[in-house]
């Protein structure tokens, strides 16, 4: 049941993230990486700073 819950938040973060990022999926993807590693992410256009 926990592990239901949390995949069910996790694609609300997803889709969150989608509608900044329309047409991302591999910065969606390292956004979400770097969140549940509990990094900062700084993203310039195509550069990537991760803090």
């Amino acid at each position: 049941m926990q592990n239901e819950k949390e995949y069910k938040r996790l694609e609300q973060i997803r889709s969150a993230i989608n509608k900044v990022f329309v047409g991302k999926e591999e910065v969606v993807e390292k956004i979400l990486i770097c969140l549940l590693a509990g990094g900062h992410i700084l993203y310039l256009r195509h550069k990537w700073i991760v803090l």
